[in-house]
């Protein structure tokens, strides 16, 4: 597994589990990467996609608050940003990803959303 921590995505982890509690890193290993369900750009999930041959990401609900949402694979992750640079206009360097259902309303002259909840193998409640 590349020296990274391995995460079932089929094991079943209550709401309350935190990434790091099901995902540690080997000793001396790298840090345990994340993707973060509203707060990241295209432009770091491509940043991420780049430095990284991980086959797939932990989604957690922030930096700060490392509760597991789900899982979601670098291959779906590489379509989904593929397709949606040829099919979406709108959608740029800097929008916002979203790996939630709380998509906030468009700003004006602000980059389009690129929602992608449905890539992700959700935790169960």
């Amino acid at each position: 597994l590349n020296g990274y921590p391995f995460l079932d995505n089929k094991g079943e982890y209550p709401y309350s589990t935190v990434a790091i509690q099901v995902m540690k890193p080997g000793a001396g290993g790298p840090p345990l990467r994340v993707i973060t369900q509203d707060a990241m750009t295209v432009g770091d999930i491509e940043t991420l996609l780049r430095e990284t041959s991980y086959n797939g990401f932990p989604v957690v609900i922030s930096e700060e608050n490392l509760f597991l949402v789900g899982f979601c694979t670098r291959r779906d992750l590489q379509m989904a940003l593929h397709s949606a640079r040829k099919t979406q206009p709108y959608v740029v360097t800097n929008s916002i990803v979203y790996f939630s259902t709380n998509v906030p309303d468009e700003r004006v002259g602000g980059p389009a959303p690129l929602k992608l909840r449905k890539l992700i193998d959700l935790v169960s409640d």
